[in-house]
């Protein structure tokens, strides 16, 4: 199995229409099932030992059915093997799994510039942060500015308007307040622990 430089996909697992995890594929091979064994390992009765599997042949990506008592399904319909595509939906027992395409993101973070600043400088910064900055911009009247700061999954530290609530990988704002991008470092296990008001 030979790994790949980048990941280029990944897999949303929901369970009763909730996410409850996401997998990069990182190989040129990704096998699923109930056994521990597994590179992916799903906790359900319903699943195989060795359910399926998910393989990269000359860039594209598929998925194959290993022989698994109740099937995988993808789209609704039973398979053997299938081309995936992203936002095809694959079911596994009582786990919908989702095929996301990471290509658009990465060249998105590739492309994107992100400012440079030491993490004591943040606060400063901040106060002479220009309006058009902002990724959610408010009426140009609006005296909103940002009393939040914290780091992602992926060590990026965002700014928030109001206090933001911590979701799998990152944290989810208001729709309507300002969120700025400030810096990008290397990726904290402890993110949760960064938020704090300024």
């Amino acid at each position: 199995m030979s790994g790949m430089e980048k990941p280029m996909h990944s897999l949303i697992i929901s369970h009763n229409q909730t996410p409850v995890d996401e997998h990069p594929i990182l190989h040129d091979q990704v096998s699923i099932g109930r056994n521990i064994d597994n590179d992916i390992h799903i906790d359900d009765s319903t699943i195989s030992n060795h359910h399926a599997r998910i393989f990269i042949e000359s860039s594209e990506s598929y998925i194959e059915d290993m022989g698994s008592t109740n099937g995988t399904y993808v789209n609704g319909h039973r398979i053997k093997r299938h081309h995936l595509k992203p936002g095809d939906t694959i079911m596994i027992g009582q786990h919908r799994l989702e095929l996301k395409s990471l290509q658009n993101q990465l060249e998105s973070e590739d492309q994107e510039p992100t400012l440079q600043m030491s993490s004591n400088t943040i606060e400063q910064q901040l106060q002479s942060m220009p309006q058009t900055a902002r990724l959610n911009k408010p009426a140009p009247d609006s005296d909103k500015a940002i009393s939040w700061v914290a780091q992602d999954e992926d060590g990026i530290w965002w700014g928030f308007e109001k206090e933001p609530i911590a979701d799998i990988k990152g944290w989810s704002s208001f729709q309507d307040t300002m969120t700025l991008k400030l810096k990008k470092e290397t990726p904290n296990p402890d993110w949760k622990k960064t938020l704090h008001k300024l």
